[in-house]
């Protein structure tokens, strides 16, 4: 994509003159708009207004930036690796978009005042923490959008936010986000248990219009899975999540002694929510009045049953046993290729194989005219 010169420096003082600019965005047009969004973004991150301005601007910043970005990145979504020039451009920009907004919240965090008599200071802390989270998770999914390999510390980032809200007591506040839910409340576990469920339901190898699903459903069914502390040594769960490893979910053999970062994911309510989804679909109820999309009653089912097992966290049987290695795994593609590196030498043509063209295959057919039968 073709950068355009910066238009001139910025700067917003107040709520009004914020939302003045964000009501003039170009929303016809994605990418004048991103450029205007990203304007407006440097901006408050360079010279930051009131910590009650800021994030009202944020908030307000939302659905427009939400709307852009995937306009956006339905240029690269559904395409073939490696991604061309322009399609590359498009995802660096999304996921500096994200990048920045979750900046923005968690410096509306070092900036808030602590006000621990304010009954509100709670919920806004939440909210923020909430924020941060989110847009930490979208820097993730764009990666699984795009088949790229998560960038170092992701994980890490997103415990940390996630942690701070544990520790500040928050982790369970209802917030409000109209982008994934106006009917009901979540909270920063929620959003955190979110990304951890697309994790675990192979988001490489779904396809796009899978792992929108996935999202809407984790997303949904999030509140129903609590985390907790691993407070019992005889009772080891089956995946567990420390908070100081830039991992995610993981099955717990892979941990050799938890500390007191581990956590659990408690995934009973989720799998009896998935199995009272899978009899109702099976009674010959659309998905779309269970609140799982306007979807083919068949596809919604099959794609269930597939979540079942890693949802439930229950481990799938293996018929070979996996061995820890490290290296790195070359693809090669085309036949020339392929015989290159399984032989050693490049391939030629050998001279018993000949290519016949249309004019040439023609040329030993029989020139006499066959007499066609007369009807009469």
């Amino acid at each position: 994509m073709n950068a355009t010169p910066n238009p001139s420096p910025l700067v917003i003082s107040d709520l009004l003159s914020g939302s003045d600019y964000l009501a003039k965005l170009s929303l016809a047009n994605p990418t004048i708009a991103e450029q205007q969004l990203m304007h407006l973004l440097d901006a408050l991150l360079k010279n930051p207004p009131d910590p009650g301005v800021l994030l009202g601007l944020l908030e307000q910043a939302r659905v427009p930036i939400c709307f852009v970005e995937e306009e956006i990145a339905r240029r690269y979504h559904n395409k073939p690796l490696v991604l061309a020039d322009e399609e590359e451009a498009c995802f660096q920009q999304v996921v500096m978009a994200w990048r920045k907004m979750s900046k923005a919240y968690a410096l509306c965090a070092s900036l808030e005042q602590p006000d621990v008599d304010n009954p509100k200071y709670s919920s806004l802390m939440a909210t923020i923490l909430h924020r941060c989270l989110y847009y930490t998770g979208m820097v993730i999914l764009e990666h699984y959008h795009a088949r790229r390999e998560l960038p170092p510390g992701i994980w890490l980032e997103l415990h940390g936010y996630f942690e701070t809200a544990e520790e500040w007591g928050i982790a369970y506040t209802p917030v409000e986000d109209a982008l994934e839910n106006n009917l009901q409340a979540t909270h920063c576990a929620a959003a955190y248990v979110t990304l951890l469920l697309i994790d675990i339901a192979s988001p490489y190898s779904n396809s796009v219009r899978n792992l929108g699903l996935i999202r809407r459903w984790a997303a949904m069914w999030a509140p129903l899975v609590p985390i907790r502390k691993l407070d019992d040594d005889f009772e080891i769960p089956p995946y567990t999540v420390e908070l100081m490893k830039d991992a995610p979910l993981h099955p717990a053999s892979q941990v050799e002694s938890p500390g007191g970062d581990a956590r659990r994911l408690d995934t009973t309510q989720l799998g009896l929510q998935i199995n009272h989804m899978l009899g109702q679909l099976r009674q010959r109820i659309t998905p779309s009045q269970l609140g799982l999309g306007e979807e083919t009653s068949s596809h919604v089912i099959q794609l269930l049953e597939h979540l079942l097992r890693p949802w439930t966290q229950s481990v799938a049987p293996r018929k070979f046993r996996r061995f820890t290695t490290e290296g790195i795994a070359r693809v090669a593609i085309g036949f020339e290729a392929m015989h290159f590196f399984i032989t050693g030498d490049s391939f030629e043509q050998p001279d018993s194989a000949q290519a016949y063209s249309r004019g040439s295959s023609t040329r030993y057919l029989p020139s006499a005219r066959v007499p066609i039968p007369s009807r009469r």
